[in-house]
C-alpha cells in the first residue's frame, strides 16, 4: 500500500515488484494508475466505476469485481493466480490497450462524442418551432459547435 506520492522512479519500481494490480474504488474519474498498471504488463482487478468501465473489459483487459466486496477481490486474485491463460490474455490485451489509450486519443473520443451529441440535438431542434436554425439538420462544424451551448446530456 502506497501512502505518499512516490516519484516516477519509485512508482515504476512498485509496478515491477507487483504481481497483480488491484483498484477497489467506489468512485473514480478515469484513473491513470490503471493505464500505468496495464502498460507495465500487470493483470488488473478493478471495480466498475467511472472511466474504469471504458478501460477494463471483464476477462479481456482485466477483471471487474463488485463494489465493497473483499470476497470478489479475493476470488479475482485466485482466478489470476490459478488461470495462466486468463492472466496472459488480460496482460496482453491490457498492454495493447494502454499503448493505444493516449491523452490524444482519449480527448479525441470526448470531442467526437460531444460533436455527435450536438449534431443530434441540432437535428432534433431543426424540427421544433422557434429553433435557432429551422430546417437545418446537417452536421455541425467544429467552429459552429464552439458557438453552440454545451449539451446537457452526459458525454460518457
Amino acid at each position: 500500500c502506497i501512502r505518499d506520492s512516490p516519484s516516477r522512479a519509485e512508482l515504476n519500481r512498485y509496478y515491477r515488484q507487483a504481481d497483480i494490480f488491484v483498484l477497489p474504488s467506489v468512485s473514480e474519474g478515469t484513473p491513470r494508475v490503471v493505464l500505468e498498471a496495464l502498460a507495465n504488463s500487470l493483470p488488473v482487478i478493478c471495480t466498475p466505476v467511472g472511466g474504469v468501465r471504458e478501460i477494463i473489459r471483464h476477462e479481456q483487459t482485466g477483471l471487474l469485481v463488485p463494489y465493497r466486496s473483499p470476497q470478489g477481490i479475493a476470488a479475482a486474485v485466485e482466478r489470476f493466480v490459478g488461470d495462466g491463460e486468463l492472466r496472459r490474455r488480460c496482460i496482453r490485451q491490457g498492454y495493447e490497450l494502454a499503448r493505444r489509450f493516449t491523452l490524444w486519443t482519449y480527448t479525441g473520443r470526448i470531442a467526437q462524442r460531444a460533436y455527435e451529441l450536438i449534431a443530434q440535438r441540432r437535428r432534433v431542434m431543426a424540427g421544433k418551432p422557434g429553433s435557432a436554425n429551422p430546417g437545418r439538420a446537417g452536421p455541425v462544424s467544429i467552429s459552429r459547435m464552439q458557438r453552440q451551448e454545451a449539451p446537457t446530456s452526459r458525454i460518457f
